[in-house]
Order: structure tokens, then sequence, then C-alpha cells
């Protein structure tokens, strides 16, 4: 899903595209501390904008947080894929948990993000999920040749 920042045909003014990224930030770094349920008043406000600033950029919370958490989940697959090309597969398959472990360690959102992966009907994020399916299918092939 695409933000709707992404679809518009004319550049954003720099305000705009300030408004945005400090939004994101405050996303990342709300949701690594507290989680993906932080509310979206709070994101706002650490952000230093209005929920209706926040609403017109993002227009929904899962817009929001597929935006804020993509780079993760990416890192995540790149990770996997990394370590699956490992000539010796016990020891990809060793730093892809200790890597992700690290991953998780400084993002509960990430974390919170993989439980939902390993449970999709409860997922409010489906398409931040789709970034990374290629990960746990990736371990599993990596356990057959360990």
């Amino acid at each position: 899903m695409r933000a709707v920042t992404d679809r518009l045909s004319h550049p954003l003014r720099s305000d705009t595209s300030d408004n945005r990224e400090r939004i994101l930030d405050g996303a990342r770094a709300l949701f690594a501390t507290e989680g993906l349920t932080v509310p979206v008043r709070e994101i706002a406000r650490h952000a230093g904008v209005g929920p209706a600033t926040l609403y017109r950029r993002f227009p929904t919370e899962q817009t929001l947080a597929t935006e804020a958490l993509t780079d993760e989940m990416r890192a995540c697959r790149a990770i996997v894929d990394e370590e699956r090309a490992a000539p010796d597969p016990r020891r990809g398959f060793c730093l892809v948990i200790e890597k992700t472990c690290e991953l998780h360690a400084r993002s509960r959102g990430c974390t919170e993000l993989q439980a939902f992966q390993a449970s999709p009907q409860h997922s409010p994020l489906p398409p931040v999920a789709r970034l990374a399916p290629a990960a746990p299918r990736g371990i599993t092939s990596m356990e057959g040749r360990a």
C-alpha cells in the first residue's frame, strides 16, 4: 500500500515533507519503545504535529505503521537472505538468529510485527507483513541444510 503522499501528482511543500518525516521518525521511535499499540495522538504529539496533520499524511494506522516499519522488515529479510547463502549452513542459521534477535532488541514494534506474521489472522498490518514473508521460509530451508 502506498501512502497518499506518494500518489500526489505534485511535489510536497517543504513543511509538508518535514511534517511527514517527523511523523515517521516519531512513529519509529515510539513503535521501538512502546510497540505497535501506541496511540496515534501520542505519535502526533511526539512529532510536534496535530492528529489531523498526521491523518492527512497517513489516513490509517496501518498506513503509518507500514511506512514506519518498512526498513526494519527489509533489514530482517536481508539478514535471512544473506545468511541463507552462507557456505556453512549451521553458522548461517546461528547468525540469522543472532542478528534478528539484535534487531528485535532494538525495536518492540519489529518484535510485535514478527509475532503478527506468525498469526496473520490477528495482524493489523498486512502490507508490512508481506515485506518479509520469505524470512520464515528462508530459515526453514536453512534448517534442512544444517
